[in-house]
């Protein structure tokens, strides 16, 4: 195991003359008192090694806030990951129930005897109501949207 590296604390002058030299503006004197009051500890128990590396990042940050591209992309968090998947599962549960309401109302329009439902007009409000009740009127109204659109009938 390594030890870790000591890094010499630098004067405001210093981090303002380097931040010119990369095309940044710092208050050096802000940058100090940050860091200092941080202990110079990037995370609990890991030292700042590169006071450098530090204003290059805090040049990132600003062109990011400003609308720059240079920001890494921040990772998701497991909510917004969680939300995503529910939100694909609800619209993969919309098209399939859309797909079954097109087909029932295909042979209810036909007015032939469908071959797997006694009452097909009955298996198309079941699947309304299962929506409403797991995705409240939204569900349901992006049922009748998914079911226009599957039917050519696209408002």
């Amino acid at each position: 195991m390594t030890a870790a590296r000591t890094m010499p604390i630098p004067t405001a002058a210093e981090v303002e003359a380097y931040a010119g030299s990369i095309g940044f503006k710092i208050d050096g004197g802000y940058f100090l008192d940050y860091w200092e009051q941080r202990g110079w500890f990037v995370k609990p128990g890991i030292p700042m090694r590169s006071w450098q590396a530090t204003v290059r990042n805090w040049q990132r940050m600003e062109k990011a806030r400003a609308g720059g591209s240079t920001a890494m992309p921040q990772p998701k968090s497991e909510a917004d990951i969680r939300r995503e998947e529910a939100a694909k599962r609800r619209n993969q549960v919309i098209e399939e129930a859309a797909g079954r309401c097109v087909a029932m109302r295909s042979w209810i329009k036909a007015k032939m005897p469908c071959p797997w439902s006694q009452d097909p007009q009955a298996e198309v409000d079941a699947e309304k109501d299962k929506i409403f009740d797991h995705y409240g009127q939204k569900g349901a109204d992006d049922l009748r949207a998914a079911v226009a659109r599957l039917e050519g009938k696209q408002p």
